[in-house]
């Protein structure tokens, strides 16, 4: 059995992989996953179900600000941002169980930033909820990736769920949280349950 986990250190500018080994009693080792062409930093946020894909951000010569990354068999891929100069860089937050679909964020002509959804080496954005200011933000994905939450700013921070395309509010359990303040973290591996927070 192996599992793995990225890790970070911001103010040292490098990433790191770490495997531990069980049953066995092997010692953990860290591998450098490297930088984006022209960058000189990279932090990783979520690992796939099988360890083999990792995904973040870092500055690099296209976006240096920062852009959002996957790496896999030792290569690491920018994935560019949504289009439009608002806030430029972005950056992933969270991967599908197989690897095959990131979420995060991204600057955008509509939203600053915009929630995206990346697959089969397509950014799209997906959008925000009415009546807000234009803003949202991915922080999970679902297992086969047809599902992304996160929260937009819509009369405060409001949490959804994304699927096919259409952005739904998750309103709290008592109607309007304090401070008009919720959002969504996680996902279930089947889009069915999501665990976030909310002033009450």
């Amino acid at each position: 059995m192996r599992i793995s986990l990225a890790v970070a250190h911001r103010g040292a500018a490098v990433l790191v992989w770490l495997a531990v080994c069980a049953p066995s009693k092997a010692q953990p080792w860290f591998r450098g996953l490297g930088f984006l062409p022209g960058g000189s930093g990279s932090w990783a946020k979520a690992v796939s179900g099988d360890g083999s894909v990792v995904v973040g951000g870092g500055p690099s010569a296209a976006i240096p600000p920062g852009e959002a990354f996957r790496w896999e068999h030792g290569v690491m891929t920018g994935l560019g941002q949504l289009p439009g100069f608002h806030n430029p860089g972005s950056g992933a937050q969270a991967v599908s169980r197989d690897g095959t679909t990131v979420a995060g964020s991204s600057g955008s002509n509509l939203a600053e930033p915009e929630a995206f959804r990346w697959r089969d080496g397509l950014m799209v954005g997906l959008g925000d909820l009415p009546n807000g200011a234009s803003a949202s933000v991915a922080w999970g994905v679902s297992g086969d990736g047809a599902v992304v939450v996160g929260y937009s700013d819509a009369a405060g921070s409001e949490a959804f769920r994304w699927e096919n395309g259409q952005m739904t509010a998750l309103p709290g359990p008592w109607g309007i949280f304090f401070q008009n303040t919720t959002s969504a973290q996680a996902v279930s591996d089947d889009g069915s349950i999501i665990v976030g927070y909310g002033g009450s």
